[in-house]
């Protein structure tokens, strides 16, 4: 088989199996930090997902500020950005997942066994600990679904919708049911309520986390070969790119930074129970992935792009709140928002292939 010019690759012959090198052109080809060398071009600004989302964002408090003055309220405005924290780690996990080229519609039902996990050592040990063991958890149901999709190469469509009922069937299980209320943890509680020089705690953790992921994602080799392995998984498994490795490892991730979106939840509202995992919060967490401009098809995306679309989801959810169409409308609306922006990204990148 002919391979082409950059993914062309030394093989070693190791009792009778090939083993690959890895190709240090063939991933920064599609590094998205060398994206930066070359030429600016207007088309491809007039369709940065950047670009597009703070325009909409833009929009929105402009709308917002003359249909419903109190928007720009102080504790308002610190509800919204504390609510785009909370969303944005469901954001985050979603865009890390997409990508790599996969789909993870358990982060509701990880986050939820995660908390209930994580509830039982309420009253047996520090809330410091409890905190602890609910990220850990959750990073090991993530580890499990990396295991069930990689190991047993079961689609992750088909993986993380049977073990979204399983996380979910066991949390009920696991809580008989009930819902857990937190009056003795105040480091726990200081997650959700607290505040640091004046900003919610939520928020100065999220954005420490976006800073270093979007380094580590544009910067470093592991970046490169995560975008590498959404991108083409055949070229990057030609070039020695460990997809298993990269995608257990995204998996963790997701698993932990939904757990940590719904600890801050649970700190805010002082009680977690099993019910938590039919908010729709993956549903959530895939529509401002999508329309920070992450690719479904994996390969393409930004952790800016996706900041950026949660700050302004969770702000034109608070101006139809705020303008009395009721929270029920949510549900409508993320349906209604999903479709729309699915078809006007998938638009937009067949008119930027057409012109390549």
């Amino acid at each position: 088989m002919c391979v082409p010019a950059p993914f062309q690759v030394r093989v070693r012959q190791t009792e009778g199996i090939p083993v690959e090198k890895e190709n240090p052109a063939a991933l920064q080809t599609l590094s998205p930090a060398s994206s930066g060398k070359s030429k600016l071009q207007p088309h491809r600004i007039v369709t940065s997902s950047q670009f597009i989302v703070l325009c909409l964002l833009i929009i929105v408090w402009i709308v917002g500020s003359i249909t419903a003055p109190a928007m720009l309220q102080r504790d308002n405005l610190i509800n919204v950005i504390r609510g785009s924290a909370i969303t944005g780690m469901f954001a985050l996990a979603a865009t890390l997942v997409l990508l790599v080229g996969e789909i993870d519609l358990s982060l509701g039902s990880t986050m939820v066994f995660a908390l209930i996990i994580g509830s039982k050592l309420y009253g047996v040990t520090s809330d410091i600990v409890m905190i602890i063991a609910t990220l850990v958890a959750g990073a090991l149901l993530g580890l499990f679904n990396g295991i069930v999709i990689t190991v047993f190469k079961v689609k992750s469509l088909m993986a993380t919708l049977g073990t979204m009922s399983l996380f979910g069937g066991l949390a009920y299980f696991l809580s008989s049911g009930k819902v857990a209320l937190f009056y003795q943890a105040p480091n726990y509680l200081w997650m959700g309520k607290g505040m640091i020089l004046g900003i919610p705690v939520p928020v100065v953790f999220s954005v420490v986390i976006f800073v270093v992921l979007f380094i580590f994602l544009h910067l470093t080799k592991f970046g490169k070969e995560v975008y590498f392995t959404g991108a083409n998984p055949l070229a990057a498994w030609m070039s020695g790119v460990n997809i298993k490795r990269i995608k257990l490892i995204i998996f963790v991730l997701a698993g932990l930074f939904a757990t940590l979106g719904g600890l801050f939840q649970s700190a805010l509202l002082n009680e977690v129970g099993p019910s938590y995992g039919a908010g729709g919060y993956e549903m959530t967490g895939l529509s401002i992935a999508i329309f920070g401009g992450t690719s479904m098809a994996g390969g393409k995306g930004s952790i800016l792009s996706t900041a950026l679309a949660a700050i302004t989801f969770q702000l034109l959810l608070n101006v139809l709140t705020l303008s009395g169409l009721g929270t029920y409308m949510e549900q409508v609306f993320k349906g209604l928002f999903l479709i729309i922006i699915v078809i006007s990204f998938q638009n937009l990148e067949r008119k930027r292939y057409a012109k390549l």
